[in-house]
């Protein structure tokens, strides 16, 4: 029934996404949570969706198109999955809609005189539950903000660890490099286990 609809155009309202991440400072032992806003709810008017098309040698449900991007929405229940061939595609800048139709039937059921059409139609384009994003054409570019984010509060907080402290000299027994900071870490071994200070001669 959903592919009927679609065939004359479909309206969807597509979730808010966003991507989040935690980091921790190794020395204030103090944790970050960073979310940063993919997109807001909104709704997308798809004017004549393929049925049942090809896509990255995956059939989907419905493709369309949205700017320049490939626009999805693959029909998901119980025993059908989404394929990884979609999570994984060849092509790098799409969005996926999953709709998940396993909870319809309680929508269907509030419906007494038979309009079940107008209620599939009116519960894809006015409602943001049992769907999510699989995929998202701008959540590459989010996540490096939200990396650069996290580095950036991360450098911070050792800028504040440091602060009124004097750098000291380290040496590598391993690889035999030696360095002037404040961190004991040795960058070309990736450990701290083989350095040591280097006291100042007297």
């Amino acid at each position: 029934m959903l592919l009927q609809l679609a065939a004359d155009g479909l309206a969807i309202r597509t979730p808010g996404y966003s991507v989040s991440g935690e980091i921790q400072c190794p020395l204030t032992n103090k944790k970050k949570h960073i979310a940063v806003p993919v997109t807001e709810e909104s709704t997308v008017n798809l004017e004549q969706p393929q049925l049942e098309a090809m896509f990255s040698g995956t059939r989907v449900d419905i493709l369309s198109y949205i700017s320049k991007y490939p626009f999805i929405v693959y029909l998901s229940h119980k025993g059908r999955s989404v394929p990884d061939s979609i999570r994984k595609p060849g092509i790098v800048e799409f969005g996926c809609i999953v709709l998940y139709l396993d909870n319809l039937q309680q929508y269907m059921s509030q419906e007494k005189r038979g309009r079940y059409s107008q209620v599939l139609r009116n519960f894809v384009a006015h409602s943001t539950a049992e769907r999510h994003w699989l995929v998202h054409p701008r959540e590459t570019r989010v996540i490096e903000i939200l990396n650069g984010q996290l580095e950036f509060w991360l450098t911070q907080q050792e800028k504040e660890y440091y602060k009124g402290k004097d750098p000291a000299s380290y040496r590598c027994a391993m690889c035999k490099a030696t360095w002037c900071g404040y961190s004991r870490e040795c960058e070309s071994c990736g450990t701290h286990l083989y350095t040591s200070e280097k006291r100042p001669q007297r």
